[in-house]
């Protein structure tokens, strides 16, 4: 992860961070747990801001990347001009309130440099792991969310988290939960997106054995899911990935993944009865956020096995998956890796 200055901004947050503790937990994070580039070329700088950038290389962490002169981010500033949607960029542009009100990357104007980099981290304890305890802090009235980060992706991995029927079964919960869930991530959003949801499906037996699950209506679901955008927010592209039986080995593997925050659901996204009644046996969800260089790597493993399974479930059981249509598996593949 990577932090784009403009001069104006970089020049700026040096001046002024060490004088809140916000602002030195901002800067203690910018040089153990992420990546700058200079949008400029320092010798621009003149005697007192080259005495600053001086002060700010001093205890770096090693794997610490700073590059500077080339300045990656096209203007005028429109929604492609950014070099990736899991970077922070800290630019001084009259065009920044817009990319913002687009919600899909982290973006901060001049003297907005501390503001933007400490929604990486929970401020009570400069933390980049936080517990939500079921039930206390997620409701049926105020269920998971992202912590309101921006995103251009979400990943949501739960092997039954469409197992059938309608009535009576995991799917007929999708109101109490995953409606609720995308509700609140999609409260301020206003910019394109891309959903991805990964589930398994159990085709290796027979139609009339009680173990058999082909998954949902495809069509259907996709309609029921772009149902809860709401109107001011352009609809996202749906990948509906059917997994069949046996390839998501772990019975854990139950993760949301943006491209800022990774949580780990528990057993399972489906928390609440239609009753409100908690049905989960997990206590918490685990909340960690890419501000962390460890838990990047993380989410990056994490991510490449995705991928795999979703590559061997688009070619060996396309039936049971549906994906925008004029995008390959190839190019499936392609951009989940982008988060």
């Amino acid at each position: 992860m990577t932090v784009y200055f403009d001069k104006e901004n970089y020049i700026n947050y040096l001046k002024v961070c060490t004088s809140t503790p916000t602002g030195a937990d901002t800067l203690r994070m910018l040089k153990r747990q992420l990546s700058v580039h200079l949008n400029f070329n320092i010798k621009l700088l003149d005697d007192n801001e080259v005495v600053l950038h001086e002060e700010f290389q001093t205890d770096l962490h090693p794997e610490f990347k700073l590059t500077f002169g080339e300045n990656k981010i096209t203007r005028p500033l429109k929604r492609d001009s950014f070099p990736s949607y899991s970077d922070i960029y800290l630019i001084n542009d009259p065009e920044v309130s817009k990319i913002k009100d687009e919600h899909s990357i982290l973006v901060g104007s001049l003297y907005e440099e501390i503001e933007c980099l400490s929604k990486l981290f929970f401020i009570e304890d400069y933390s980049f792991h936080f517990e939500k305890l079921i039930g206390e802090h997620i409701t049926p009235e105020n269920h998971l969310n992202i912590l309101n980060l921006p995103f251009s992706s979400i990943v949501i991995i739960d092997r039954y988290m469409f197992k059938g029927p309608e009535v009576g079964g995991n799917l007929g919960l999708f109101t109490y939960n995953l409606e609720k869930i995308l509700t609140s991530i999609f409260r301020n959003k206003k910019g394109p997106s891309r959903l991805y949801f990964i589930y398994q499906v159990r085709v290796d037996v027979r139609r009339e054995s009680p173990l058999y699950d082909a998954g949902p209506d495809l069509k259907k679901m996709a309609k029921k899911i772009k149902k809860v955008v709401p109107n001011h927010c352009a609809a996202p592209d749906i990948f509906l990935i059917g997994v069949r039986y046996g390839i998501i080995d772990d019975e854990h593997d139950r993760y949301m993944i943006s491209n800022y925050l990774r949580i780990k659901s528990g057993d399972a996204f489906l928390y609440f009865e239609s009753t409100g009644k908690i049905r989960t046996d997990s206590l918490v969800v685990d909340h960690c956020s890419h501000g962390s260089r460890n838990y990047r790597k993380t989410t990056k493993a994490l991510v490449e096995k995705v991928s795999k399974i979703i590559k061997e479930a688009l070619s060996a059981g396309s039936m049971y998956c549906k994906t925008p249509s004029g995008i390959s598996t190839d190019q499936v593949i392609e951009l989940i890796k982008m988060i």
